[in-house]
C-alpha cells in the first residue's frame, strides 16, 4: 500500500521490481524500479529518479485505480461471475 499512498500524494516511487510494486508502479510515469536488492541497486534507482520529471496529476490519476470503491466493484464483479456459474 505504501507506493499507492505516495502516488495519491503525487509523489513518484522507487520500488523493487517484484511483488506488489510491479502492479502499482508504472515506470517511467509513476516511478522507477530497482532490480538488485542492494545499496548500489537502490542508489542507482534514486539517481535515475532524480534525473526524471514527473507529472503529479498523472501520478495521482493512475493511483486512483486502487481506491476502495474500485476494489469493491472488482470484488462484486468476481463474486457475481462466480455465482452465475
Amino acid at each position: 500500500m505504501t507506493p499507492v499512498e505516495a502516488q495519491m500524494c503525487g509523489a513518484p516511487v522507487v520500488g523493487y521490481k517484484a511483488g506488489g510494486a510491479t502492479e502499482t508502479v508504472v515506470e517511467p510515469t509513476t516511478g522507477v524500479f530497482f532490480e538488485e536488492q542492494s545499496i548500489a541497486g537502490l542508489m542507482g534507482a534514486m539517481g535515475k529518479l532524480e534525473q526524471m520529471r514527473f507529472d503529479e496529476g498523472e501520478i495521482r490519476r493512475l493511483a486512483l485505480r486502487f481506491t476502495w470503491g474500485r476494489f469493491r466493484e472488482g470484488i462484486a464483479e468476481v463474486v457475481s461471475k462466480a455465482l452465475a456459474r
